[in-house]
């Protein structure tokens, strides 16, 4: 880790991306002299909120000023404005407590830190951040750089080769939490002669697969059309849910999604590896008719796909449509035979 002043160390924790171009804000908001200590600290799934709100109430405890942490019995009309209130997870909140703190917050004295993700939305939750953020600007985590990897690294007398840190940097699209999957399962024996990454390429995808089977349904259909279509072609296949915008957010918020809500890319390739054929299926029969289903998805060939499953499949629903359909049952024979079924 390079050289840090002990307030900036205080932050760190050797087994997270807690980094100084993040502790180092936040430290600038719990020591200003002319304000009160209010911020909000932002982050998806595993972007190491939790642990920023940590390393304040460590490094507030070492200055000596009064601090107060939100828990379940907390009243928050019991804390002095004076006291910085540490709060945790406010998307999570019961309705009593937002309360509570969005009265708090229209206090511009009383001092409040607040990590949150940024989904779900709601106006008492958006007004809580407006309000923090007249103050300073949010410090917000989630996604990584080179910096902040090799920081990590040499916190924990680690080294990586930089091919290595720019796969994983490129499959993961930088976000914390598979960051830190790939670097705890990376092993150099494994990419010594395979410059794909192919073994950490299925470790997270098991990773991927399994936060995708938690999901909510809406969200975990949604990212599956994202994966199996192109990004824009997408949006016809969840035009069914009621708002996709919410779902994008949540996707994100989740750390399944970047920012502009398209999938990680780890997560569409976990996503094509382990999708049940029918669903495949399903996807590839609400496209537009004249749109190849087999064709070049985000810079893959979903042709790529071998698997009698996918084709049986294939060959099902183009006989469904034979009668009603029969352009479009074509294009579906043509791709089964893509996938592996015999031409005739």
């Amino acid at each position: 880790m390079p050289s840090t002043t002990p307030a900036v160390a205080s932050f760190f924790d050797a087994a997270t991306f807690t980094s100084t171009r993040h502790a180092r804000p936040l430290i600038d908001a719990l020591t200003a002299s002319d304000l009160p200590a209010r911020v909000l600290i932002s982050g998806n799934a595993g972007s190491g909120k939790t642990t920023m709100l940590r390393g304040a109430q460590r490094f507030l405890a070492q200055t000596g000023a009064e601090v107060r942490v939100l828990g379940p019995e907390t009243n928050v009309f019991d804390v002095p404005a004076s006291s910085i209130l540490l709060v945790d997870d406010l998307h999570l909140l019961p309705t009593a407590q937002v309360e509570g703190l969005g009265l708090r917050v229209s206090d511009p004295d009383a001092a409040l830190v607040v990590t949150s993700r940024p989904w779900p939305h709601s106006n008492a939750l958006s007004s809580i951040a407006r309000q923090l953020e007249r103050s300073r600007p949010a410090v917000v985590l989630g996604h990584l750089t080179p910096s902040d990897v090799l920081d990590y690294l040499a916190a924990n007398d680690r080294t990586l080769k930089p091919a290595c840190m720019d796969h994983i940097l490129e499959v993961t699209g930088g976000v914390a939490w598979l960051v830190a999957a790939a670097l705890a399962a990376h092993d150099d024996r494994d990419c010594a002669d395979d410059g794909s990454h192919a073994a950490l390429g299925n470790v997270l995808e098991q990773s991927v697969a399994h936060r995708m089977g938690v999901a909510e349904d809406d969200l975990r259909r949604a990212i599956e059309a994202m994966s199996v279509w192109s990004a824009d072609d997408a949006g016809v296949v969840i035009d069914d849910v009621d708002d996709v915008e919410s779902i994008l957010a949540q996707g994100y918020a989740e750390g399944l999604l970047l920012r502009n809500g398209r999938p990680v890319p780890v997560v569409r390739s976990a996503v094509r590896a382990n999708l049940p054929a029918r669903r495949f299926v399903e996807l590839m029969a609400a496209m537009p008719r004249g749109m190849d289903p087999l064709a070049s998805r985000g810079g893959d060939r979903l042709a790529d796909i071998r698997d009698p499953r996918l084709s049986s499949a294939l060959l099902e629903r183009g006989d469904q449509l034979l009668e009603s359909d029969p352009a479009r049952a074509g294009e579906l024979y043509c791709a089964a035979a893509e996938a592996g079924v015999s031409s005739a």
